[in-house]
């Protein structure tokens, strides 16, 4: 059985307790509770906590960037090596944190778990407990269709087909195996993309200037509901190249560093289509405010 390891604030106590819960059906998870007693005998079981696991998973939140233990944990588990991914709760990512591919938590949860056991399978492949765990996951997926919560349906079928290898069928497949066609109609030039950058001293680069840079949807509330995600494919210098935003109150707005001119590519995911809209957005660094915005459908 593969580990994980759970760093967070206690502020964050409720919903690490919700992600342990669905973690425990596949994997061995380390949380440090409050059951634990202080001194060296918790310090130790930490310690080894993190030397064991397979992933170490930082909860990133206004809380875990004020706690002395969660960066002390972080920067353990950067020294070993470990396969580290943030879970952005609020907030944003803390500097150690930055550039790591991290799950966006700031949506709907289901949405943030697809994501994690997707990021988490190449890693570490779940091991399910629970045999009926999968059909749990299906059964939700269809009352949450039923009750039109296309984007609860879709996370949660996401998540089946992630813990489940036979169940290989992708979402158009089963939901037209119901007999259900349904999508909606989206204008794409209703959306425009908008950068900001800003440039940042000292450097974080020996030979160029940095740049903070920000893209973001812009559109009327009654089409950003219609989004899922958005997916950014940065350029292969980034040590991540694909970045999932969920959070819809941000519109699905990314913040990166970086320098230089080059491409991202852009795929707006709807809540009931699987085919998403994609186009590509040159970014630049040539302004200090923001940019001109780009129309989708232009």
């Amino acid at each position: 059985m593969k580990n994980l390891f759970i760093s967070y604030s206690s502020k964050d106590g409720d919903f690490v307790t919700e992600i342990e819960t669905r973690l425990e059906e596949f994997y061995e998870v380390f949380v440090d509770r409050s059951e634990l007693t202080g001194g060296t005998d918790w310090e130790k079981r930490i310690k080894a906590g993190i030397e064991r696991c397979d992933v170490f998973l930082a909860v990133a939140s206004k809380s875990a960037d004020d706690s002395e233990w969660v960066a002390r944990e972080t920067l353990y588990a950067e020294s070993l090596k470990k396969h580290r991914i943030p879970l952005l709760l609020n907030g944003e990512l803390p500097f150690r944190l930055l550039n790591l591919q991290y799950v966006d938590f700031r949506g709907e949860i289901e949405g943030g778990m697809s994501d994690l056991l997707t990021a988490l399978k190449p890693l570490a492949e779940p091991e399910p407990r629970k045999h009926f765990e999968a059909d749990r996951l299906i059964g939700a997926a269809v009352r949450a269709r039923l009750s039109g919560d296309f984007a609860k349906s879709n996370n949660l079928l996401s998540q089946a087909r992630v813990v489940d290898s036979l169940f290989d069928i992708d979402e158009k497949q089963f939901w037209s195996t119901l007999g259900e066609v349904r999508e909606t109609r989206f204008d794409p030039a209703l959306v425009e993309i908008v950068e900001n950058t800003a440039k940042v001293t000292p450097s974080r680069y020996k030979d160029h200037d940095t740049y903070q840079w920000k893209l973001r949807l812009d559109a009327p509330e009654a089409v950003l509901d219609l989004i899922s995600h958005v997916e950014y494919q940065l350029h292969p210098s980034f040590p991540k190249q694909q970045q999932i935003i969920r959070d819809r109150e941000s519109r699905f707005e990314l913040r990166q560093y970086g320098w230089g001119i080059f491409p991202v590519t852009i795929q707006i995911h709807l809540n009931d289509q699987d085919t998403p809209v994609s186009f590509v957005y040159n970014l630049s660094f040539k302004a200090e405010n923001r940019c001109p915005a780009l129309t989708v459908g232009s």
